[in-house]
């Protein structure tokens, strides 16, 4: 089976007690068949390492801090759990609006905490908001570094988890732009409706850069559009959009979109259970700027 591995910050992988090089977030791969229940280690400057045995429970109960993606052809383990060494405890960022305070302090970990009459409420935040500032978005407290930004409900539930290039507020809406991981270098243009104790995502525009085929915007836009809910019907042919239903039906209900190489083609991300998930791919036919088929 084919394994991906990918860390959160720079690490030292050890595969079978063998250095396999620095993980990061480009992917390394190797050729390992699970019966062989190989340990694995990583690790990253000034952290815990993390440490797991890639064996037959790894596509079903994926190891402490580590996110597993189970894939066509093997598996991504996305290694995001590391704890600092340093125990101290430490304020990073605090702010208050009305009569709800935010902290951000570090232990180990990152963790939010919000105390507010309705209570004490915490959560773990990425270890890069080791250095971070509290803002507010209507009643939802936001925390961000220069790069990544993380809403949460006045209950410490995170609503949104996000990198940036750009962010606003404006008229009950959030702004952002945000880069997608693609080779066509391409950024995003999305609002959120900021609700009381909710962030909902209201729209998705492509910005289409120099070179970019017309093709990779269509597909990644429609399934985009499926995502978030809104009218995809734009996008297909006649014939399709008397289907569009059963076409919402078949892609099913994921959570992220990932561009590949092939601009017709996109990897859908669906959650199976805590830090589990599926990755399927989906490939539109596009004819006269229309898509004509989705298929699996």
């Amino acid at each position: 089976m084919r394994i991906y591995f990918l860390s959160s910050q720079p690490a030292a992988l050890y595969v079978g007690g063998v250095y396999f090089g620095q993980a990061h977030d480009f992917e390394r791969y190797a050729e390992i068949s699970l019966q062989d229940g190989l340990p694995v280690r990583l690790e990253a400057e000034g952290m815990h390492p993390i440490t797991f045995f890639l064996d037959e429970r790894l596509p079903l109960q994926p190891p402490t801090g580590v996110s597993v993606y189970r894939l066509s052809d093997g598996l991504a383990l996305y290694c995001d759990g590391f704890q600092s060494t340093d125990d101290t405890l430490r304020l990073i960022a605090q702010a208050r609006k009305g009569d709800t305070l935010a902290t951000v302090c570090r232990q180990g970990g990152v963790f939010l905490g919000i105390d507010s009459p309705k209570g004490f409420f915490s959560a773990t935040l990425p270890p890069s908001f080791a250095s971070c500032e509290i803002f507010f978005v209507g009643k939802l407290v936001g925390v961000k570094t220069a790069e990544d930004v993380a809403v949460f409900s006045a209950f410490a539930e995170r609503l949104l988890l996000e990198r940036y290039i750009s962010i606003e507020e404006r008229e009950g809406e959030l702004c952002l732009t945000i880069p997608l991981s693609d080779r066509y270098g391409r950024q995003a243009d999305c609002r959120y409706a900021i609700g009381e104790n909710t962030l909902q995502r209201t729209s998705y525009q492509l910005r289409q850069a120099e070179m970019a085929e017309k093709d990779g915007l269509i597909a990644y836009a429609f399934f985009e559009s499926v995502r978030i809910g809104a009218d995809f019907s734009a996008f297909l042919c006649e014939d399709l959009q008397k289907n569009a239903p059963s076409v919402r039906d078949f892609l099913g209900n994921f959570l992220h979109v990932l561009p590949t190489e092939n601009p017709k083609r996109c990897l859908l991300v669906y959650r199976k259970a805590e830090r589990l998930f599926d990755v399927r791919p989906f490939t539109v036919e596009v004819e006269e700027d229309t898509i004509i088929d989705v298929s699996g």
